[in-house]
């Protein structure tokens, strides 16, 4: 192995001969001090020649060469020839090394001043008066640089510091690295660093770039009273929950509307989940409802003043009680319902508390038969009985202010035999178009057609009656 390398070595220096030339080590100098090292062929004669024999040759391991060549250069009168491509490997060695430690050097130089040159020229520097901006903004909290400061402050190529204490900052002052001892004071615009000597300069802080939360859209709710069914409109994208006051749940889809129906009274709780807790939001009031109910006062008695009358009676506080029944709609602690037909009817109350909120109550009543005017099916007029010996619907009779107009009717040929408006003159059974008393047994029709009938009832009446002889 030792033959082999003496051997390259000595064809590649063979006949050349190296002057000495102050000039050329001045160069070598310089350039080693340039950190650049010579490149390509643009070196010396011995550069060359060395690098073209050795460039492509690899040398495998020997221990007992590397042994025998310490042990040569240890022993005294080496040759000369020896010493001389000792020296100049040598120096080619260190010409490298060096060359690659400044070109590495010099990269990472270049890797760390790029984003700060990027920034700066990007960026336009606040204008920083120190004296007014020291007061105003180190009233912010102090806080350590790695835990609550933005990570666009704490970076060496957003901190720089001012030229002069109070001059405008204009990006291209030195840079500040901040470590975990680096104190600031927050604002708004500004920082003030406090970092080992460099006390109280101020730094522009650099906007942060972050997604704001999206705000709570509260559902809107107004004037809610207990029992009544509301809409809630959820503008949220995700679900909301309404916590009742006996602490029931109620939920809502995101963008949703959804009916609640609020039957409790007291505050009702809107929020949102949040790792099974709710988050409260808001809140509205649900006031309390009146509790509304009534009797009937006596269903045995179906007739009053000639009508068919159903008798209630409220038995709820309130400021208001209002009564429904068929068409008919009336306000009181006590009503009378009028039902003119049979069959089940119903009577609804609601009642209004101090508060403006109502509650209501319906209840059934059943009628046994349709109302007629109360009118009978037979008469005598030749009885003595003045309360039989007439024609006309009783109802007429006790009816106060009722408009009305009567006739009869021959059955056999439809002529009118007699014709009133006034209840106190009932048909005597003359037949006025003949002026002749009808015979027994005769049939008749009667139709009575009223002017102002009361809500819900018709307003005509008709049937047919017979003439009975007198009993005795």
């Amino acid at each position: 192995m030792k033959k082999n390398i003496e051997n390259i070595i000595k064809d590649s220096l063979n006949d050349l001969e190296l002057p000495y030339n102050s000039n050329a080590w001045d160069s070598l100098s310089d350039k080693l001090d340039a950190g650049s090292a010579p490149s390509g062929d643009s070196g010396s004669p011995v550069d060359n020649a060395i690098k073209s024999s050795l460039e492509n040759y690899e040398l495998p391991y020997a221990a007992s060469a590397w042994t025998a060549m310490n042990a040569k250069l240890d022993a005294k009168g080496a040759p000369r020839s020896y010493i001389r491509w000792y020296v100049a490997a040598s120096i080619l060695v260190a010409t490298l090394a060096v060359s690659y430690l400044a070109i590495t050097n010099s990269d990472e130089e270049q890797k760390s001043s790029t984003p700060s040159s990027e920034i700066t020229q990007n960026k336009t520097p606040k204008t920083t008066n120190n004296k007014s901006n020291t007061s105003s903004i180190s009233d912010g909290p102090e806080v350590n640089s790695n835990e609550n400061i933005p990570s666009d402050i704490v970076t060496s190529a957003n901190v720089r510091t001012a030229a002069n204490e109070g001059q405008p900052l204009t990006g291209n002052e030195p840079v500040i690295p901040l470590d975990i001892n680096t104190s600031i004071h927050g604002g708004t615009d500004a920082v003030i660093v406090n970092q080992g000597d460099r006390s109280n300069v101020v730094y522009p802080i650099e906007p942060q770039v972050s997604t704001p939360a999206v705000p709570f859209i509260l559902p809107l709710v107004d004037n809610v009273c207990q029992g009544e069914s509301i809409k809630i409109s959820n503008q949220n994208k995700y679900p909301i929950s309404i916590i009742f006051p006996n602490g029931s749940v109620w939920s809502a889809r995101g963008k949703s509307e959804t009916k609640l129906t609020t039957a409790v009274a007291g505050i009702y709780v809107i929020g949102h989940m949040e790792d099974g807790q709710l988050q409260e939001e808001g809140s509205f009031n649900v006031n309390s409802s009146p509790t509304s109910d009534f009797d009937f006062v006596n269903l045995d008695k179906i007739l009053l003043d000639g009508l068919p009358t159903t008798e209630v009676s409220s038995i709820s506080f309130g400021i208001n009680h209002e009564w429904k029944f068929d068409e008919q709609i009336t306000n009181g602690s006590e009503a009378a319902a009028h039902f003119f037909t049979k069959g089940n009817h119903d009577i609804e109350l609601t009642v209004t508390g101090s508060n403006g909120c109502k509650s209501s109550i319906t209840k059934q009543v059943n009628i046994k038969d349709n109302y007629n005017l109360l009118a009978v099916n037979a008469f005598d007029p030749r009885s003595l009985d003045a309360r039989n010996n007439r024609f006309i619907p009783i109802a007429l009779v006790k009816r106060t202010g009722v408009k009305f107009s009567m006739i009869i009717v021959d059955h056999t040929d439809g002529h009118i035999m007699y014709e009133t408006s006034d209840a106190s003159q009932g048909w005597d059974g003359i037949d006025r178009a003949t002026g002749e008393q009808l015979g027994y047994q005769r049939t008749f029709i009667w139709k009575v057609s009223i002017e102002n009938p009361k809500a819900g009832e018709n307003s005509v009446y008709s049937s047919s009656a017979i003439i009975l002889p007198r009993q005795n």
